[in-house]
């Protein structure tokens, strides 16, 4: 039996950088001492790496490591979109930390998983007929919006990922409401284009609930995503529920977008 390898693994994001050891088998991946730090709250990412190690894994005789970033990465750099951090490149900490280091997108990360879920990790928003080995497309929105999909690869007889900047994409509003958002945003929010990633993301829920006090003239009493959210959730709020109703809206369409632009038969 071959001797397992430990591997540092992240997940690093705009809001939260979440790490973990991973002890890889010939028959297994065990994940262990998986620990959430506050991006914002650090320097950089050098500086969550070496807090992490001093908490967890002073003694660990770490292989590698692998990294899934949000933002793009080229030649084995990275500047993370909604961060602050200086340029983050593999070679310079892997000069510093002494074992090999690799980027990949978030997005990309996430687009290597898929693969593995059983269908009881999926819920059905509309019923279709998958077309075996069909493209995938997959969006996901947070302090920003990732996408991305799959095509099958004939040659290697599995799926290929392929991550995107997608999110950055010009919205393109279709109703009244929403034009009158696109002026909004533009106007009073100051934003020189929109994307699609301004409007579906944490701060763009927060967007949408600030435009439609605007409009109805009323006191934004709610300040985060969160908060507003909880109050649609629990109706506590008209404008909370029309704003979630409104953010799925342009959700729905923009899922509609990539899975045209990939011919997602798939799923």
């Amino acid at each position: 039996m071959k001797p397992k390898k430990t591997l540092l693994v992240a997940d690093v994001g705009g809001t939260k950088t979440e790490l973990a050891l991973a002890e890889v088998s010939s028959s297994a991946v065990r994940l262990k001492a998986i620990t959430c730090y506050s991006s914002s709250d650090a320097a950089s990412l050098s500086e969550i790496i070496i807090n992490y190690r001093s908490e967890h894994c002073k003694e660990a005789n770490i292989s590698a490591a692998c990294f899934a970033l949000a933002g793009p990465i080229q030649k084995g750099r990275c500047k993370l979109t909604n961060l602050p951090w200086e340029e983050i490149s593999e070679k310079q900490l892997t000069e510093q930390f002494s074992f090999p280091i690799t980027f990949i997108n978030d997005f990309e990360a996430i687009g290597y998983a898929i693969p593995s879920l059983n269908k009881s990790d999926y819920f059905s928003l509309q019923e279709g007929e998958e077309i075996a080995k069909g493209t995938r497309a997959y969006l996901g929105a947070g302090t920003g919006l990732g996408e991305g999909f799959l095509s099958w690869n004939k040659a290697t007889k599995k799926y290929s990922v392929h991550p995107s900047e997608g999110g950055h994409a010009s919205f393109s509003p279709h109703t009244e409401e929403e034009r009158e958002l696109h002026h909004y945003l533009l106007t009073e929010e100051n934003l020189p284009v929109v994307s699609f990633e301004d409007i579906l993301s944490g701060v763009g829920i927060e967007r949408i609930y600030h435009f439609l006090c605007h409009k109805e003239k009323k006191q934004t009493k709610l300040q985060t995503a969160e908060e507003i959210g909880n109050a649609a959730v629990n109706q506590k709020e008209g404008i909370a529920s029309r704003t979630i109703n409104l953010f799925f809206h342009i959700y729905g369409i923009e899922a509609k977008n990539l899975a045209l632009k990939t011919l997602a038969r798939g799923g």
